[in-house]
């Protein structure tokens, strides 16, 4: 599976917690080495599309000596940086410095950026409700990374992206006498498409008051669908899957157990359209 290697030189001088003088200053102190980021492969995805002017979002947390360091709500040594993507690098103009207490530094990154994020540990996300136009299908994934950078590292750490969001593929196969030339409208229902994602660990919660909504996926040959979904339990019998004509209607309910999305993964659905 190919993989899109990104580069950016991660950078700022402002102080963290534990106060200015921990840490050391631009003309003397060791720079933060280049990060290496790759975006691992999703079940069959390629990785997430970049274009020019695309945006990341970056925090970096440090520590004491000894300790690895952890990401706080606010007020990290970094909090919510935008790097901007270009010709494939992401970079900024300013530069990081370890402290001289000798604690190890912490990165945490993830896309698409969101501006206004007032608590690193439940930034809010929602997937887009219809995912069929261009970009949309994209810009529903949510990638995140973290990354322990040590004072005595080398010139270069690496960052793995992830995917946070779940994938739905449904792959429909016409019976006898059942004629889809005339297209066909497809959706999943019993959706909670809003979420929030703790930036520390990765994990992503949907909350109980989230609204129930309908998704449209996209397709390139009216024949298999995919949409990406906030992680999830469907309860059962629900009416997940909805597929219409001009002259008939099927749906898929969830079976007893229900059905579970998880981060990263793929649910397929093999659905075969009867004329009875």
């Amino acid at each position: 599976m190919r993989k899109r290697i990104l580069w950016f030189m991660a950078g700022v001088a402002m102080a963290c917690s534990g106060g200015e003088d921990d840490f050391v200053s631009s003309e003397s102190g060791r720079e933060m080495p280049l990060l290496k980021p790759e975006i691992e492969a999703m079940d069959g995805v390629l990785p997430a599309s970049l274009a020019a002017g695309d945006l990341f979002g970056i925090y970096v947390a440090c520590g004491d000596a000894g300790s690895e360091p952890v990401l706080q709500a606010s007020g990290n040594y970094r909090d919510n940086a935008p790097v901007v993507y270009n010709e494939g690098s992401l970079s900024w103009d300013e530069e990081i410095y370890f402290p001289l207490n000798g604690g190890d530094m912490a990165v945490y990154a993830y896309a698409p950026y969101i501006e206004a994020v007032e608590n690193s540990l439940e930034v809010p996300f929602a997937v887009e409700v219809d995912q069929y136009p261009e970009g949309a299908y994209e810009a529903s994934d949510f990638l995140w990374a973290k990354e322990l950078v040590p004072q005595d590292g080398t010139g270069e750490t690496a960052l793995q992206f992830s995917h946070r969001m779940s994938r739905v593929v449904l792959v429909l196969t016409p019976g006898e006498g059942v004629d889809l030339s005339g297209g066909m409208d497809v959706r999943l229902s019993g959706i909670r498409r809003e979420c929030r994602i703790n930036l520390q660990t990765g994990s992503v919660h949907v909350p109980a008051e989230a609204p129930e909504t309908e998704i449209f996926p996209r397709s390139e040959d009216g024949m298999t669908y995919e949409v990406v979904l906030p992680p999830q339990y469907v309860p059962a019998a629900v009416r997940f899957v909805k597929l219409t004509t001009a002259t008939k209607s099927w749906s898929w309910v969830t079976p007893s157990g229900g059905c579970t999305l998880r981060a990263g993964e793929t649910l397929t659905f093999n659905l075969t359209l009867t004329d009875d």
